[in-house]
């Protein structure tokens, strides 16, 4: 959901353009004249890496499986695959790579009052609305995500889909409208355990962030080898010494971020 789907045809560097419009469009004099404008690229690279893992089916548990354990392995590594494509995304957010959330970029949120609530969410789609092309112009762009740890679930769905929230203190009390304007954002929740597990290096469990539709704004790419989404699945050999069937899975894919402005 988080990211556009590539395909790459080998292993070296991948180097993707976009085009950034420069120039705005002016009126037409008298003379009929137009005057021109210009491109700007933006590149960014993805690049494959290569995953794999040998495994042994024991001869005790064939002959006890009776074919069970055949008919499981495509099923268990298919459900590794997507674990390693999870892991490997969120290791690459994490690390912030060449700043990508940053001040600079104006795509981040930092401090005591970027903790997730209402306010901090309602500052986040602001930025995000706020981002602006190489020509100063704004993107006129909505986010669709907003990805959170296990711990900041529930939260995420109480600030999205109360119906209202009550004001406190027993004081100056004021009438306030029975009406949730977050829940208009249309925000999709996305959990990902990988954010807060203690494996994961810079893991937490107050990191939050706002996603773009990547179709219509760049975000991270997930390239394939060749357009393979599944892992390769195949028979391998197993020592003299070992009474069994070896198998062996490999996956080729890269993850990389492509632009800033989708993210927050």
């Amino acid at each position: 959901k988080l990211c556009a789907i590539g395909e790459l045809n080998d292993f070296k560097p991948s180097e993707r353009y976009g085009l950034t419009d420069m120039g705005d469009l002016e009126p037409i004099g008298p003379d009929g004249k137009i005057k021109h404008g210009g491109l700007k690229e933006r590149k960014a690279v993805n690049r494959l890496d290569t995953f794999g893992k040998v495994f042994v089916l024991t001869r005790q548990m064939l002959i006890d499986d009776d074919l069970h354990a055949f008919l499981r392995i495509p099923e268990m590594m298919g459900a590794r695959a997507a674990r390693k494509v999870d892991s490997a995304f969120i290791q690459r957010l994490l690390a912030n790579p060449g700043g990508l959330f940053s001040s600079e970029h104006k795509n981040l949120l930092t401090g005591a009052d970027s903790a997730l609530s209402p306010d901090s969410l309602a500052k986040a789609i602001q930025l995000f609305a706020e981002q602006t092309d190489d020509d100063g112009q704004p993107l006129n762009l909505q986010p669709k995500y907003l990805l959170v740890p296990p711990s900041l679930k529930m939260t995420a769905r109480e600030i999205l889909h109360s119906t209202s929230y009550l004001a406190v203190g027993a004081t100056n009390r004021q009438r306030i409208p029975i009406y949730n304007a977050l829940a208009d954002e249309d925000l999709e929740i996305v959990v990902s355990p990988w954010l807060s597990n203690s494996r994961m290096p810079g893991a937490s469990d107050k990191h939050w962030y706002l996603f773009g539709d990547p179709a219509l704004i760049d975000t991270f790419e997930l390239g394939f080898l060749r357009g393979a989404r599944e892992p390769e699945v195949s028979q391998g050999k197993v020592s003299a010494d070992c009474l069994g069937m070896g198998f062996r899975t490999i996956f080729d894919f890269g993850i990389r971020e492509m632009d800033f402005r989708g993210m927050v």
